[in-house]
Protein backbone atom coordinates (compact mmCIF):
# COMPACT_ATOMS: atom_id res chain seq x y z
CA UNK A 1 0.00 0.00 0.00
CA UNK A 2 3.14 2.47 0.20
CA UNK A 3 3.15 3.16 -2.98
CA UNK A 4 -0.55 4.38 -2.90
CA UNK A 5 -2.45 7.61 -1.51
CA UNK A 6 -5.39 7.90 0.20
CA UNK A 7 -8.12 9.95 0.43
CA UNK A 8 -9.98 9.85 3.91
CA UNK A 9 -13.25 11.85 4.63
CA UNK A 10 -14.79 11.89 8.10
CA UNK A 11 -16.75 14.30 10.26
CA UNK A 12 -15.31 13.10 13.44
CA UNK A 13 -12.03 14.61 14.05
CA UNK A 14 -11.44 12.01 16.83
CA UNK A 15 -12.27 9.24 14.84
CA UNK A 16 -10.23 11.06 11.82
CA UNK A 17 -7.24 11.08 13.82
CA UNK A 18 -7.11 7.96 15.51
CA UNK A 19 -7.40 6.24 12.21
CA UNK A 20 -4.82 8.83 10.33
CA UNK A 21 -2.56 7.18 13.43
CA UNK A 22 -3.41 3.41 12.13
CA UNK A 23 -3.05 4.52 8.36
CA UNK A 24 -0.32 6.59 7.93
CA UNK A 25 2.92 4.24 7.81
CA UNK A 26 0.91 2.03 5.25
CA UNK A 27 0.10 4.72 2.57
CA UNK A 28 2.60 7.17 0.88
CA UNK A 29 0.40 9.88 1.36
CA UNK A 30 -3.16 10.30 3.04
CA UNK A 31 -5.52 13.41 2.86
CA UNK A 32 -7.89 14.23 4.93
CA UNK A 33 -11.12 16.04 4.49
CA UNK A 34 -14.17 16.63 7.02
CA UNK A 35 -16.96 16.16 4.47
CA UNK A 36 -18.57 14.66 1.60
CA UNK A 37 -18.35 18.64 -0.34
CA UNK A 38 -14.97 18.81 0.78
CA UNK A 39 -13.93 15.57 -0.35
CA UNK A 40 -15.05 15.67 -3.83
CA UNK A 41 -13.55 19.06 -3.64
CA UNK A 42 -10.26 17.65 -2.47
CA UNK A 43 -10.62 14.57 -4.58
CA UNK A 44 -10.24 16.74 -7.65
CA UNK A 45 -7.09 18.43 -6.61
CA UNK A 46 -5.29 15.14 -5.39
CA UNK A 47 -6.33 12.48 -7.07
CA UNK A 48 -5.87 9.72 -5.07
CA UNK A 49 -5.42 6.05 -5.73
CA UNK A 50 -7.72 5.32 -3.22
CA UNK A 51 -10.72 6.41 -0.87
CA UNK A 52 -11.54 6.04 2.05
CA UNK A 53 -15.39 7.46 3.88
CA UNK A 54 -17.60 7.57 6.62
CA UNK A 55 -21.37 7.09 5.34
CA UNK A 56 -22.62 9.96 8.03
CA UNK A 57 -21.48 12.96 7.51
CA UNK A 58 -22.97 16.51 7.42
CA UNK A 59 -23.57 19.09 3.93
CA UNK A 60 -23.07 15.74 1.68
CA UNK A 61 -23.27 12.19 2.96
CA UNK A 62 -20.79 9.44 1.98
CA UNK A 63 -23.19 8.19 -0.65
CA UNK A 64 -23.84 11.27 -2.24
CA UNK A 65 -20.13 12.10 -2.37
CA UNK A 66 -18.94 8.57 -3.60
CA UNK A 67 -22.21 9.21 -6.34
CA UNK A 68 -19.70 12.60 -7.27
CA UNK A 69 -16.88 10.65 -7.52
CA UNK A 70 -17.81 7.58 -9.74
CA UNK A 71 -18.57 10.46 -12.29
CA UNK A 72 -15.68 11.68 -12.03
CA UNK A 73 -13.96 8.64 -12.68
CA UNK A 74 -16.05 5.05 -12.70
CA UNK A 75 -13.52 3.11 -12.20
CA UNK A 76 -12.30 4.62 -8.44
CA UNK A 77 -11.30 2.42 -5.75
CA UNK A 78 -13.44 3.01 -2.78
CA UNK A 79 -13.54 1.96 0.91
CA UNK A 80 -16.87 2.87 2.66
CA UNK A 81 -17.03 3.21 6.48
CA UNK A 82 -20.24 2.51 8.36
CA UNK A 83 -22.21 1.97 11.68
CA UNK A 84 -25.15 0.74 9.85
CA UNK A 85 -25.38 -2.92 9.91
CA UNK A 86 -28.14 -2.22 6.90
CA UNK A 87 -28.61 -4.53 3.66
CA UNK A 88 -30.17 -1.64 1.82
CA UNK A 89 -27.34 0.64 2.83
CA UNK A 90 -24.61 -1.81 1.68
CA UNK A 91 -26.70 -3.06 -1.32
CA UNK A 92 -27.04 0.49 -2.02
CA UNK A 93 -22.68 0.71 -1.42
CA UNK A 94 -22.28 -2.12 -3.39
CA UNK A 95 -24.65 -0.82 -6.66
CA UNK A 96 -22.94 2.38 -7.01
CA UNK A 97 -19.36 0.69 -7.19
CA UNK A 98 -18.02 0.59 -3.90
CA UNK A 99 -15.12 -2.23 -3.66
CA UNK A 100 -15.32 -2.40 0.66
CA UNK A 101 -17.33 -1.91 3.53
CA UNK A 102 -15.86 -1.48 6.87
CA UNK A 103 -18.47 -1.45 9.75
CA UNK A 104 -17.83 0.30 12.82
CA UNK A 105 -16.33 0.54 15.87
CA UNK A 106 -13.66 0.35 13.34
CA UNK A 107 -11.10 -2.96 14.20
CA UNK A 108 -7.61 -1.88 12.67
CA UNK A 109 -6.78 -5.27 11.16
CA UNK A 110 -10.38 -5.36 9.62
CA UNK A 111 -9.91 -1.94 8.41
CA UNK A 112 -6.03 -2.65 7.24
CA UNK A 113 -7.36 -6.28 5.51
CA UNK A 114 -9.74 -4.45 3.45
CA UNK A 115 -7.28 -1.70 1.89
CA UNK A 116 -4.81 -4.13 1.47
CA UNK A 117 -7.28 -6.41 -0.63
CA UNK A 118 -8.25 -2.67 -2.69
CA UNK A 119 -4.57 -2.27 -3.09
CA UNK A 120 -4.08 -5.87 -4.30
CA UNK A 121 -6.11 -5.31 -7.25
CA UNK A 122 -5.20 -1.71 -7.90
CA UNK A 123 -1.55 -2.99 -8.21
CA UNK A 124 -2.72 -5.91 -10.62
CA UNK A 125 -4.78 -3.78 -12.50
CA UNK A 126 -2.04 -0.80 -13.22
CA UNK A 127 0.58 -3.75 -13.88
CA UNK A 128 -1.71 -4.81 -16.79
CA UNK A 129 -2.33 -1.31 -17.99
CA UNK A 130 1.64 -0.47 -18.27
CA UNK A 131 1.90 -3.75 -20.09
CA UNK A 132 -0.73 -2.93 -22.16
CA UNK A 133 1.60 0.08 -23.31
CA UNK A 134 4.90 -0.65 -22.57
CA UNK A 135 7.82 -2.75 -24.35
CA UNK A 136 8.09 -5.77 -21.90
CA UNK A 137 12.05 -5.66 -22.95
CA UNK A 138 13.43 -2.18 -22.34
CA UNK A 139 10.18 -0.51 -20.54
CA UNK A 140 10.00 2.02 -23.04
CA UNK A 141 6.38 2.98 -24.01
CA UNK A 142 5.18 1.38 -26.92
CA UNK A 143 4.20 2.57 -30.71
CA UNK A 144 -0.11 3.43 -29.31
CA UNK A 145 0.74 5.06 -25.85
CA UNK A 146 3.88 7.37 -28.21
CA UNK A 147 1.07 8.58 -30.38
CA UNK A 148 -1.43 9.44 -27.49
CA UNK A 149 2.03 11.05 -25.71
CA UNK A 150 3.16 12.83 -29.04
CA UNK A 151 -0.36 14.08 -29.26
CA UNK A 152 -0.35 15.88 -26.23
CA UNK A 153 3.52 17.02 -26.84
CA UNK A 154 2.34 18.50 -30.07
CA UNK A 155 -0.78 20.36 -28.73
CA UNK A 156 1.49 21.56 -25.57
CA UNK A 157 3.52 22.67 -27.77
CA UNK A 158 2.15 24.73 -30.19
CA UNK A 159 0.04 26.53 -28.24
CA UNK A 160 3.15 28.42 -27.01
CA UNK A 161 4.42 28.16 -30.67
CA UNK A 162 7.08 26.19 -30.19
CA UNK A 163 8.31 23.20 -32.03
CA UNK A 164 8.18 19.52 -31.84
CA UNK A 165 11.06 17.48 -33.13
CA UNK A 166 9.87 13.66 -34.39
CA UNK A 167 12.41 11.25 -34.67
CA UNK A 168 12.28 7.97 -36.28
CA UNK A 169 15.67 6.15 -35.17
CA UNK A 170 16.50 2.47 -36.39
CA UNK A 171 20.11 0.24 -35.22
CA UNK A 172 22.39 -0.88 -38.36
CA UNK A 173 22.96 -3.64 -39.29
CA UNK A 174 21.09 -5.31 -36.28
CA UNK A 175 20.29 -8.87 -38.30
CA UNK A 176 23.94 -8.90 -38.44
CA UNK A 177 24.52 -8.56 -34.82
CA UNK A 178 22.00 -10.98 -34.10
CA UNK A 179 23.07 -14.01 -36.54
CA UNK A 180 27.18 -13.20 -35.09
CA UNK A 181 26.40 -13.26 -31.11
CA UNK A 182 22.62 -14.60 -30.28
CA UNK A 183 19.52 -13.55 -29.84
CA UNK A 184 20.42 -12.42 -25.93
CA UNK A 185 22.88 -10.48 -27.26
CA UNK A 186 20.66 -8.34 -29.41
CA UNK A 187 18.65 -7.96 -26.46
CA UNK A 188 21.29 -6.35 -24.60
CA UNK A 189 21.82 -4.15 -27.31
CA UNK A 190 18.56 -3.18 -27.65
CA UNK A 191 18.28 -2.41 -23.97
CA UNK A 192 21.53 -0.40 -23.92
CA UNK A 193 20.08 1.97 -27.17
CA UNK A 194 16.66 2.63 -24.87
CA UNK A 195 19.03 3.71 -21.69
CA UNK A 196 21.40 5.78 -23.82
CA UNK A 197 18.10 7.61 -25.41
CA UNK A 198 16.48 8.32 -22.20
CA UNK A 199 19.70 9.64 -20.68
CA UNK A 200 19.94 12.37 -23.81
CA UNK A 201 16.77 13.30 -23.30
CA UNK A 202 14.83 15.86 -20.67
CA UNK A 203 11.92 15.04 -19.04
CA UNK A 204 9.47 16.07 -20.80
CA UNK A 205 10.29 14.71 -23.80
CA UNK A 206 8.81 10.74 -25.02
CA UNK A 207 10.66 7.70 -26.79
CA UNK A 208 9.58 4.18 -27.30
CA UNK A 209 10.34 1.79 -28.79
CA UNK A 210 7.79 0.06 -31.94
CA UNK A 211 9.27 -3.55 -32.31
CA UNK A 212 12.43 -4.62 -33.35
CA UNK A 213 15.01 -2.07 -33.84
CA UNK A 214 12.71 0.47 -34.04
CA UNK A 215 13.09 3.56 -31.80
CA UNK A 216 10.99 7.28 -31.90
CA UNK A 217 11.99 9.98 -29.65
CA UNK A 218 10.14 13.61 -29.38
CA UNK A 219 11.59 16.12 -28.21
CA UNK A 220 9.35 19.49 -27.73
CA UNK A 221 8.86 23.00 -26.61
CA UNK A 222 11.77 24.04 -29.45
CA UNK A 223 12.07 27.92 -29.98
CA UNK A 224 14.42 26.82 -32.86
CA UNK A 225 14.95 23.67 -35.02
CA UNK A 226 18.56 23.40 -34.32
CA UNK A 227 18.08 23.43 -31.04
CA UNK A 228 17.65 19.41 -31.20
CA UNK A 229 21.59 19.39 -32.43
CA UNK A 230 22.60 19.04 -28.84
CA UNK A 231 20.86 15.91 -28.03
CA UNK A 232 21.80 14.43 -31.45
CA UNK A 233 25.65 15.02 -30.19
CA UNK A 234 24.52 13.70 -26.60
CA UNK A 235 23.61 10.36 -29.03
CA UNK A 236 26.58 10.58 -31.22
CA UNK A 237 28.54 10.60 -28.34
CA UNK A 238 27.03 7.64 -25.86
CA UNK A 239 27.93 4.99 -28.59
CA UNK A 240 31.49 6.08 -28.62
CA UNK A 241 32.22 2.97 -27.33
CA UNK A 242 30.95 -0.46 -28.02
CA UNK A 243 28.73 -2.57 -26.13
CA UNK A 244 30.53 -5.06 -23.57
CA UNK A 245 29.15 -8.41 -24.05
CA UNK A 246 29.85 -11.21 -21.46
CA UNK A 247 28.91 -14.72 -23.15
CA UNK A 248 30.14 -17.52 -21.02
CA UNK A 249 32.58 -16.09 -19.71
CA UNK A 250 34.11 -14.42 -23.14
CA UNK A 251 33.80 -10.72 -23.89
CA UNK A 252 32.51 -9.25 -26.95
CA UNK A 253 33.05 -5.73 -27.67
CA UNK A 254 30.05 -4.79 -30.12
CA UNK A 255 29.78 -1.58 -31.99
CA UNK A 256 26.65 0.57 -32.17
CA UNK A 257 25.39 2.75 -34.74
CA UNK A 258 22.24 4.51 -35.44
CA UNK A 259 19.94 5.94 -38.43
CA UNK A 260 17.85 8.83 -37.64
CA UNK A 261 15.74 10.58 -39.34
CA UNK A 262 13.80 13.93 -38.29
CA UNK A 263 10.80 16.37 -39.17
CA UNK A 264 9.34 18.79 -37.48
CA UNK A 265 5.53 19.84 -36.19
CA UNK A 266 5.31 23.68 -36.12
CA UNK A 267 1.89 25.58 -35.15
CA UNK A 268 1.37 25.76 -39.15
CA UNK A 269 1.57 21.99 -39.67
CA UNK A 270 0.12 20.93 -36.66
CA UNK A 271 -2.96 19.86 -38.14
CA UNK A 272 -0.54 16.76 -39.58
CA UNK A 273 -1.35 13.20 -37.84
CA UNK A 274 0.97 11.89 -35.87
CA UNK A 275 0.65 9.20 -38.11
CA UNK A 276 1.96 11.01 -41.19
CA UNK A 277 4.49 12.46 -38.92
CA UNK A 278 6.33 9.19 -38.22
CA UNK A 279 6.18 8.70 -42.08
CA UNK A 280 7.72 11.96 -42.87
CA UNK A 281 10.98 10.75 -40.53
CA UNK A 282 10.63 7.19 -41.08
CA UNK A 283 11.79 8.48 -44.85
CA UNK A 284 14.55 10.74 -43.30
CA UNK A 285 15.52 7.79 -41.62
CA UNK A 286 15.70 5.54 -45.10
CA UNK A 287 17.63 8.43 -46.66
CA UNK A 288 20.17 8.68 -43.96
CA UNK A 289 20.72 4.94 -44.46
CA UNK A 290 21.07 5.13 -47.88
CA UNK A 291 23.81 7.89 -47.38
CA UNK A 292 25.81 6.32 -44.90
CA UNK A 293 25.30 9.58 -42.47
CA UNK A 294 23.88 9.22 -38.61
CA UNK A 295 20.87 11.57 -39.71
CA UNK A 296 18.70 13.36 -42.22
CA UNK A 297 16.23 15.67 -41.76
CA UNK A 298 13.03 15.08 -43.58
CA UNK A 299 12.96 17.28 -46.84
CA UNK A 300 9.74 17.45 -49.29
CA UNK A 301 11.77 17.78 -52.49
CA UNK A 302 13.65 14.32 -51.89
CA UNK A 303 10.31 12.28 -51.16
CA UNK A 304 9.75 11.67 -54.89
CA UNK A 305 12.89 10.35 -55.47
CA UNK A 306 12.45 7.66 -52.87
CA UNK A 307 8.84 6.83 -53.66
CA UNK A 308 10.08 6.26 -57.23
CA UNK A 309 12.75 3.97 -55.43
CA UNK A 310 9.75 2.23 -53.34
CA UNK A 311 7.57 2.11 -56.44
CA UNK A 312 10.66 -0.14 -58.23
CA UNK A 313 11.60 -2.30 -55.23
CA UNK A 314 7.69 -3.48 -55.04
CA UNK A 315 7.35 -3.84 -58.89
CA UNK A 316 11.00 -6.09 -58.49
CA UNK A 317 9.35 -8.09 -55.91
CA UNK A 318 6.06 -8.53 -58.21
CA UNK A 319 8.29 -9.04 -60.94
CA UNK A 320 10.10 -12.11 -58.54
CA UNK A 321 7.34 -13.83 -57.65
CA UNK A 322 5.20 -13.62 -60.98
CA UNK A 323 8.05 -15.14 -62.35
CA UNK A 324 8.83 -12.43 -64.85
CA UNK A 325 12.69 -12.36 -64.88
CA UNK A 326 14.74 -14.60 -66.75
CA UNK A 327 17.92 -15.28 -65.83
CA UNK A 328 21.06 -15.31 -68.71
CA UNK A 329 25.02 -15.81 -67.92
CA UNK A 330 27.47 -14.20 -69.82
CA UNK A 331 30.74 -16.21 -69.88
CA UNK A 332 33.98 -14.15 -68.92
CA UNK A 333 37.00 -16.00 -71.10
CA UNK A 334 40.44 -15.23 -70.30
CA UNK A 335 42.44 -13.63 -72.95
CA UNK A 336 45.60 -15.44 -72.71
CA UNK A 337 44.51 -19.26 -72.31
CA UNK A 338 40.87 -18.16 -74.13
CA UNK A 339 38.88 -20.28 -71.26
CA UNK A 340 35.85 -19.37 -69.79
CA UNK A 341 36.38 -18.81 -65.75
CA UNK A 342 33.42 -17.07 -64.77
CA UNK A 343 30.12 -16.15 -65.43
CA UNK A 344 27.84 -13.25 -64.85
CA UNK A 345 24.43 -13.34 -64.55
CA UNK A 346 22.32 -10.73 -66.21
Amino acid sequence: MNDFTLLYVEDNKIIQKIVKVILQTHFKEIYLANDGKEGVKLYQEKNPNIVLADISMPNMNGLDMISKIKKLNPNQKIALLTGYNNITYLNQAINMGVNKYILKPIQPKQMLDALQDIATSLKKEKDLEFASQHDELTGLMNRTLFHDKLKELIDNSTKLNKHVAIFSIDLNLFKSINDTYGHDAGDAVLKRVATNLLQSLRKDDIVARFGGDEFAVAIGFLKKHNHILGFLKRIEDSFLEPLLYIDNGIEYHIPISLSIGITFCSKQSNDISTQKLLKQSDKAMYMAKESKKMYKFFDSSEESSLQKKEKKAQEINRAIIENEFTLYYQPIIDIKSNKVVAFEAL
